[in-house]
């Protein structure tokens, strides 16, 4: 007797299983997206989520200008009163702060109304350290591209935040099947940190 029919079956359930859970995960994160209650700007703050730089001229990658910029609209056009860079300052992987705080400056923004989050390793460090920088009761605008948006929004809202979408696609990204791809594995990790398990900063000391 061969087992081997028996074991295409249960891996192609196995398969199944996991996508199923994954689209399932990843409607409940777009429903925060979705289901936002519209709160009229100025906002308090307009987080910008850290995203890669060009280690060679130390300039934004595209996608992360294209967040910088919209941060920049969204502030010049009064609908936050701040901004807020949160990435990674060179301790995990590569330093995105000093870029993003760079590119602010050089675009006219005032110093005073810069603030940063050294610690932004991850999305969900971000939005845990949203606290420290967005008093009680009031509301942020959470700017990135519509492929980590579901997350960054589900996130923060878990993590007691009152956030609004700033959508910061500006072009069509060439990497973007990738992106979309990486975030919907990025998706089932972001449920499991608020649902299972609180998870520890990657960077030890």
């Amino acid at each position: 007797m061969s087992f081997r029919p028996w074991i295409k079956r249960v891996a192609a359930l196995f398969v199944f299983g996991f996508v199923l859970c994954i689209g399932m995960i990843v409607h409940v994160q777009l429903r925060y997206w979705s289901t936002q209650i519209p709160t009229d700007p100025p906002f308090e703050l307009g987080m910008i989520l850290g995203a890669s730089v060009y280690e060679k001229t130390q300039t934004p990658s595209t996608v992360l200008q294209d967040r910088l910029d919209t941060g920049i609209d969204a502030y010049q056009q009064k609908k936050v009163k701040k901004l807020l860079i949160t990435g990674d300052d060179g301790g995990y992987k590569r330093d995105e702060i000093s870029t993003m705080k760079k590119y602010l400056l050089d675009h006219g923004v005032p110093e005073q109304d810069i603030f940063i989050d050294f610690h932004g390793y991850r999305t969900y460090e971000s939005c845990k350290n949203l606290s420290k920088f967005l008093p009680p009761g009031n509301h942020a605008l959470i700017i990135t591209q519509r492929f980590h948006l579901g997350r960054a929004l589900y996130l923060c809202t878990e993590l007691g935040h009152d956030v609004h979408e700033g959508v910061a696609d500006k072009q069509i990204y060439d990497d973007l099947s990738y992106f979309w791809a990486r975030d919907l594995l990025s998706s089932a990790k972001a449920w499991w940190d608020i649902n299972i398990w609180d998870p520890k900063t990657p960077i030890k000391g």
